[in-house]
């Protein structure tokens, strides 16, 4: 009967030490230093190494779900630009040409842009001339943001459109897929498995928000689905705010169909003069619209 509760004592032993090894050494801690592809990676906040289900959204093309318009020869040369307190009322009246502000869509931005002289000569700035107001829609699925998905959009004058520039395709449910816990996502930074360009430095990364979200591609590249992926933000030594995305697709729970090439002939663009453009509103913003003459 000793024996026996002796080994039983044994094994407890074994399982809660192995307990405190999984939570002391192998899930992350907050403050530990991590290798990233472009630098060191400061973890400052707690993630999980759960798995969970999420709502998998098929997309179905529609007309202005993609939009890339430039006005070359702007009727309004004259005047005031359109100011940051009528901007928002205005872009509304001229989205509703394209099909009205989507659902989902939040305003993040609203700036002044300048055009700015500068003396050759100590190479200061004497003149500020404002040349646009700048309107940045950010998009979200529920609690989800969708990285990439977006509306901009130039105002010049007398609410003069210039610019315009969407890529939100229509989306509706189509089941739950199950994607990998935050912790794996981490393992994939280490190795180098990331879907964000490089920063402009090689410096270390404080992350102080980790996301599960939604990546919507590029007008010009297709998918039928959107991607999950987990979102590590934060702020590089630099100073600048950056953001590392991993695809958050559990391998054996994979997509129905393939899930990228070149775009689907039903896609509808606006006339206008068309390029491939930066995927501009890319980082973590789900604050409130931004205002102020900064450049």
């Amino acid at each position: 009967m000793v024996r026996k509760n002796i080994i039983i004592f044994v094994c407890a032993i074994i399982v809660v030490s192995a307990f405190f090894y999984y939570i002391i050494l192998l899930k992350p801690s907050v403050g530990h230093l991590y290798d990233g592809p472009y630098g060191k990676l400061n973890l400052q906040t707690s993630i999980s190494n759960e798995s969970r289900d999420i709502t998998l959204y098929r997309i179905t093309l529609q007309e202005n779900d993609m939009i890339h318009y430039i006005n070359g020869d702007p009727i309004n040369k004259e005047g005031n630009v359109t100011s940051e307190a009528d901007a928002p009322q205005v872009a509304l009246k001229i989205l509703e040409k394209y099909g009205g502000l989507p659902e989902g869509a939040r305003l993040s931005r609203v700036e002044t842009e300048y055009l700015e002289g500068f003396d050759t000569r100590t190479g200061q700035v004497i003149e500020r001339i404002p040349d646009s107001t700048v309107l940045n829609y950010g998009r979200h699925l529920g609690e989800y943001i969708v990285v990439n998905g977006y509306i901009r959009m130039e105002l010049g004058r007398n609410g003069e459109l210039l610019n315009l520039r969407k890529v939100w395709r229509t989306v509706i449910p189509a089941g739950t897929m199950r994607v990998i816990p935050a912790t794996e996502a981490l393992n994939k930074i280490q190795r180098g498995e990331v879907l964000t360009d490089r920063p402009k430095c090689t410096c270390d990364l404080t992350v102080d928000k980790v996301q599960l979200a939604y990546l919507e591609n590029d007008y010009n590249v297709s998918q039928e689905y959107l991607t999950p992926i987990w979102v590590f933000a934060g702020t590089l030594s630099s100073g600048d705010s950056y953001s590392y995305r991993v695809d958050a697709t559990d391998p054996a729970y994979p997509f129905p169909h393939g899930n990228s090439g070149p775009e689907s002939p039903g896609t509808q663009m606006v006339p206008g003069t068309y390029s491939s453009f930066s995927k501009e509103l890319s980082g973590i913003n789900t604050g409130p619209a931004e205002t102020g003459n900064t450049s």
